[in-house]
């Protein structure tokens, strides 16, 4: 999910960022089919199309309490209410936060 947030282009002008760049909207099926494999070039079945783009993933929080966000005259947009750590054979890495998700919805 993006939740719009102000920043500054390369001028130092504000912006609004409210839209994932990468995604591209005219990329079609047999664009995807065109694409070459990365590691296996006679097998293989990771390609641009199938991995995330290097900028993905990224995120930023400011974690605070209540009291603070108010004395700083923030609204808080979120509230933390369980956590869990959980780890997995490296063999399957990737899949940790299926057991940490598991254990901090069950509390």
């Amino acid at each position: 999910e993006i939740v719009p947030i102000e920043g500054h282009d390369q001028n130092g002008h504000k912006v609004l960022c409210e839209i994932d760049e990468v995604i591209r909207p005219g990329a079609s099926i047999e664009d995807m089919q065109k694409l070459r494999p990365v590691f296996d070039p006679a097998n293989g079945t990771v390609t641009a199309g199938t991995s995330s783009a290097l900028s993905d993933g990224a995120s930023a929080m400011l974690v605070m309490s209540a009291e603070r966000a108010q004395a700083l005259g923030l609204k808080p947009r979120a509230k933390i209410r369980s956590m869990a750590v959980a780890g997995c054979d490296a063999a399957i890495m990737g899949y940790g936060p299926v057991p940490a998700t598991q254990k901090a919805l069950a509390r």
